[in-house]
Formats: C-alpha cells, sequence, structure tokens
C-alpha cells in the first residue's frame, strides 16, 4: 500500500513539473485542445486524480464516468456483453484473457467464468482485426491518445509487445500510468522527462508514457504497428494535420490502425465548431495499401451502447513507400464505374416509391460505393476536381434532403475552391437549400437572436431590433449586420 502511494505522489509531483514547464505553454499554444478536452474533461481529469487517495481508485473513477469507458451498469451492460460475444463469435472456453481485475466490478458480467465488459470486448475486436491481418511478434508500438489503458493492455497480451510507447496529453496518462502500473509489474511503467529519463530507463520499460509537449525530442522513431482510436476525431485541424504529418513523413511505421470519426450529422450554426475537427479521415496519403475499411465496423453497431457514441470509421493500412512516385488512379475505369451507378444516372428524377428514396442500406466496405470515391481523392491528393464532386453527390445522395451535414461536407467544399472551382459549389448544393446564395434562409433561432445565412456567411440579428423581412435583404444590407460565423473562418486551409 504504501508503494502505491508513493507512486500516486510521484504521479501528481510529475504532473505539476509538467504544468510548470515553458514547453508545456508553448506546445497548447500551437495545438490547443478542443472545447471538451480544455474545459469539462479537464476538469474531470484533474478532479479525479487531485482527489485519489490510490490508482486505483482513479481507475474506478474513469471506469465510472463517460470519459473513458462505454458501460452502463446494469441490463443494458449484460445484454451489450452478449451481444458482442455472439455476434463475434468468441468461444469463451478458448478465450485467454478478460478484462481487468482492477476495473469497475458494476462494468462487467461474468459469462462462464470470464470477466467480460463491452470496453474489453471492443478492444479485442480491434486486436482480432489488426493480428488478422497481419503477424506481428513482439513488435513496437505507438499508440496516440491511450485512455485509461485498455487497448494497450490488451494489444500487449495479444502480441506480446516488446515496447508500447503511449502519446497523449498529461491528465490523460496519469490514468494510463495507473491502470497499466496496477496490471503490469511495478516497474513496466515509465513517465518520460526529457530532463531525466536515459537510455536504460526506455530499454528496460515495457510501456513509455509520452506528454505530446516533448514526443518530438522522443528518441524512438521507429514502430511496427500505430493506434489512434477516438482521438484524431476529437482535434483541431492543426493537430490532425501534425499528427496525419507525424504518421507518415517524419516517424518510420510499418501499419497504422485508425477508428475515428467519419460522416458524422452536424447542424449549421450550432455545430460550427465542427468544421475545425473534420479531417480525422481525410489525411490519408495514397502511399498507403489498405488492408481493412470499414464504416461503421461491425463491433461498433452494439445496439446496446454504441449508439451512444460516435459514427467511426476503421482503416488498417500498410505503408508503402514506393507508392509515392506513381499513382494508382484510373481516372476512365473510376468514372467508368461510378457514373453507372443507379444513384448517379438517376440523381436529377423524382426517385418517390423507388429503392433509392428509401435506401438505408449501404456498402460501407471496400467494395462499395464510399470507399471507391475516398479512395480516389486519397490518390489524387484532393485535387482531381471531379472526384471531389462526386463526393458531394453521394454524400447529397445519402442523406437526401436532410436538414443536417456531415462533418466532413465542408472539408470537400473547402477543397473545390481551393482549386478555383466555385461556380459549381452552388449546383453540388442542390439539395441543400441551406447554403444557397441566391436569398438570405433563416437557419437558428434562439431567444435573443435570428441567424441568417448568405453567401458563406452567418449573420446574427438581434430580435430586439424589430421584425425583418428576409426575402427583402440583399447582400449589401446583411454586410451591415454583425457577422456570427463565417464558413471561411471555420476552414483551416492545409498547403496544396
Amino acid at each position: 500500500m504504501r508503494v502505491m502511494k508513493n507512486m500516486l505522489s510521484d504521479l501528481k509531483g510529475y504532473l505539476s513539473r509538467l504544468n510548470e514547464d515553458p514547453r508545456t505553454i508553448k506546445y497548447f499554444e500551437q495545438f490547443p485542445l478542443n472545447r471538451f478536452w480544455a474545459s469539462e474533461n479537464m476538469k474531470f481529469m484533474k478532479s479525479c486524480i487531485e482527489k485519489g487517495d490510490s490508482l486505483q481508485e482513479i481507475i474506478h473513477e474513469a471506469d465510472r464516468s463517460f470519459l473513458f469507458s462505454v458501460n452502463e451498469n446494469n441490463l443494458p451492460n449484460q445484454l451489450a456483453v452478449e451481444w458482442q460475444v455472439k455476434n463475434m463469435q468468441i468461444d469463451l472456453e478458448k478465450l485467454e484473457i478478460q478484462e481487468s481485475k482492477y476495473s469497475l466490478e458494476e462494468n462487467s458480467v461474468y459469462i462462464k467464468n470470464k470477466k467480460l465488459s463491452p470496453d474489453f470486448l471492443r478492444c479485442l475486436a480491434i486486436s482480432e482485426t489488426i493480428t488478422g491481418k497481419t503477424s506481428l511478434q513482439e513488435p513496437v508500438v505507438l499508440e496516440i491518445g491511450g485512455g485509461l489503458g485498455h487497448l494497450a493492455r490488451i494489444i500487449t497480451l495479444t502480441t506480446n509487445s516488446k515496447t508500447y510507447v503511449i502519446v497523449d496529453i498529461a491528465e490523460t496518462l496519469a490514468f494510463s500510468y495507473a491502470f497499466l502500473k496496477m496490471n503490469f509489474s511495478e516497474e513496466s511503467v515509465h513517465l518520460y522527462d526529457p530532463d531525466k529519463s536515459q537510455i536504460s530507463d526506455l530499454s528496460n520499460c515495457r510501456f513509455i508514457l509520452v506528454p505530446v509537449q516533448y514526443f518530438e525530442d522522443f528518441p524512438i522513431k521507429n514502430y511496427d504497428l500505430c493506434i489512434n482510436t477516438a482521438s484524431i476525431g476529437e482535434m483541431h485541424h492543426k493537430a490532425q494535420n501534425y499528427w496525419f504529418d507525424q504518421i507518415q513523413n517524419v516517424l518510420e511505421i510499418k501499419y497504422f490502425y485508425s477508428l475515428n470519426r467519419y460522416l458524422n450529422s452536424i447542424k449549421i450554426p450550432e455545430h460550427l465548431w465542427r468544421i475545425e475537427e473534420n479531417e480525422a479521415n481525410t489525411g490519408w496519403n495514397r502511399n498507403w495499401k489498405v488492408l481493412s475499411w470499414q464504416l461503421e465496423p461491425e463491433f461498433c453497431r452494439n445496439p446496446y451502447v454504441d449508439t451512444q457514441i460516435a459514427r467511426y470509421l476503421e482503416v488498417y493500412a500498410e505503408l508503402h513507400p514506393a507508392n509515392k512516385s506513381k499513382v494508382n488512379f484510373d481516372a476512365e475505369a473510376f468514372f467508368t464505374n461510378i457514373s453507372n451507378q443507379d444513384w448517379y444516372r438517376f440523381k436529377d428524377t423524382d426517385t418517390t416509391m423507388t429503392y433509392l428514396d428509401v435506401q438505408n442500406l449501404h456498402d460501407f466496405s471496400t467494395s462499395g460505393t464510399l470507399y471507391t470515391i475516398w479512395d480516389a481523392l486519397r490518390q489524387t491528393n484532393y485535387r482531381n476536381i471531379a472526384v471531389l464532386s462526386m463526393m458531394i453527390e453521394y454524400l447529397n445522395f445519402l442523406q437526401k434532403q436532410s436538414i443536417y451535414f456531415y462533418e466532413e461536407y465542408f472539408f470537400y467544399i473547402q477543397k473545390i475552391e481551393e482549386l478555383g472551382f466555385s461556380e459549381i459549389i452552388d449546383q453540388l448544393h442542390r439539395g441543400n437549400r441551406i447554403i444557397s446564395k441566391k436569398l438570405p434562409i433563416l437557419v437558428h433561432q434562439d431567444q435573443e437572436s435570428n441567424y441568417v445565412f448568405m453567401d458563406c456567411i452567418f449573420y446574427k440579428l438581434q430580435k430586439n431590433i424589430g421584425d425583418i423581412r428576409l426575402e427583402e435583404l440583399n447582400v449589401h444590407e446583411l454586410k451591415k449586420i454583425p457577422q456570427a460565423y463565417s464558413l471561411q473562418k471555420f476552414t483551416n486551409k492545409k498547403d496544396a
């Protein structure tokens, strides 16, 4: 017990030193946390760490929250576990690992004497995707955003990883530290400090936890496997682009597994902040050989818990630097394929009483339309106007006449604008009158204001100025009114 208290004390001291380090301030000035991680999530983590009397207590507080755990402590949890076991076709008799004995008991259920939870089974499914596609023996692993450390534990147990590096914000690393210390030997987990850590510390420890502000100076640059789950999708563009640059250009990485947000609906203007965070799956370059690609992978379709979280795209790929010099995109074959599909051929006709109008089941695997267009964009570096237009057309088809938008919709529109084809945007937006530039449109109301959209700009009209007839407003008159939001303002332009 005394040893554990000393470790907790060391952890708190480490975090205190980090907060005072000028490198911390400099990093987060350049890569600020998003609204959740900088506010309520940060407050929760700091409170847990400050109030915690033991590493075990910190783990349990995390398990009770929705921050690191997608579990229910009642009947839905039981049903969720049973559903996952059945759909993953898990033979519990042969299953050699189970949920950690240090995880919160209320989040787990027992089937055939195996302790199981939705989080554990989700991590197991990720591990099976990775190990089922590649043979990794004692790999060196980098996980960007390790959360509580559940996935690190399972990947280590299933691949016997030689070294497992987790890079994350320091407060989150505290939870990984607590969980991994409890589950593995005390000396196997090392908190990296560039001013104190020795080469022997890195070579002798199984887990190395690296705060994001120290990662560029971290000496290990070669990894067999890189993992990111539900993390890059919660970063600002600058951070998203930074990590894709690290993965694809700076580090030596063989395989990359990603499970991140893709095609989640947002309302405008309430969710405009998401337009600053919509590039989690648009940064892949053409140097990858895709091994597995699935929007809404089966293990993310659990009807008892997974409907509470975002829609995810699972991508597992192998880096092929040789692809850098050649483009594997056959434009003629691409357009012949896509333009002859029914959704495209009949996009300008009335599809009432046909399957196209009510279609809900789509092929979101590598054999489907979405992957074909996504891959073509990757191969052409988002510089082919026809492929970009095709993606917008397909997203319009998926969302029909919805008043919502997919987060990435605006990323693709921005790419069209960057290529100098702004004149075709009105045509592409035909199914979404909210984007029309011809007339001002009332898109949202709250207690004090009306929000009007025109020419890619949202205007905030105070209700106390009296009645305004939108149809009588023109661009000149709107420019006299303070802008509330601008799509240009909320879109980070990347270098071509």
